[in-house]
């Protein structure tokens, strides 16, 4: 009797660490297309859905940052996407949808974030002048980080993110690839 049970708990290890290993099968593409089927079937009627950046954040979670049309306003969200037993799941993060205009050079956006393990202060956007190749953020304590904005499509994006909600930031500023300064959040009111 004993026997069978080792036996039992031996086989339930095995079929979790297979499920677990199924878990981690999807590419970036792929899941690329599941997050712009998941925004085609609940916000409608979004156009032009393109996944502007796709971060892998640990194992088995990615956060990515997806822009769209709704009738003439263009629109950003951050999402995050949990892969659990073979499944796919997608959760908005952040205080939902922002408004966004391509007349702009970029978008500033930030949230705080609690995953399993961390909490995170994040700032993203998106970034519609492709001569922009870096962002740089100025933290309220001083700290600056810099960062390549990462093109998935016409499209680039920036995403920032640190441990144990930082309060704020001061500005962002936006670099070509010689290093030359474009634009500087406070120099705008903190918009681009």
């Amino acid at each position: 009797m004993k026997k069978n049970k080792i036996f039992l708990i031996f086989i339930f290890g095995i079929i979790l660490l297979l499920l677990t290993a199924c878990s981690t099968n999807y590419d970036e593409n792929t899941l690329k297309s599941i997050l712009i089927k998941e925004i085609k079937e609940n916000i409608l009627p979004a156009e032009n859905i393109k996944v502007v950046l796709l971060k892998k954040f640990n194992k088995n979670e990615y956060v990515a940052i997806c822009n769209y049309d709704i009738v003439n306003s263009n629109y950003e969200d951050l999402v995050q996407i949990n892969i659990k037993y073979g499944k796919v799941n997608v959760y908005g993060l952040g205080g939902g949808i922002g408004k966004t205009s391509p007349v702009q050079k970029m978008t500033i956006s930030s949230t705080s974030y609690d995953s399993e393990k961390f909490k995170f202060l994040m700032v993203y956007g998106t970034v519609f002048d492709n001569r922009i190749a870096k962002v740089k953020v100025v933290y309220v304590d001083g700290k600056e980080e810099v960062s390549d904005v990462i093109y998935e499509s016409d499209l680039g994006g920036y995403l920032f993110y640190r441990e144990n909600y930082v309060k704020g930031f001061k500005r962002v500023e936006a670099y070509d690839k010689n290093g030359n300064l474009i634009e500087r959040s406070d120099q705008l009111g903190g918009v681009f």
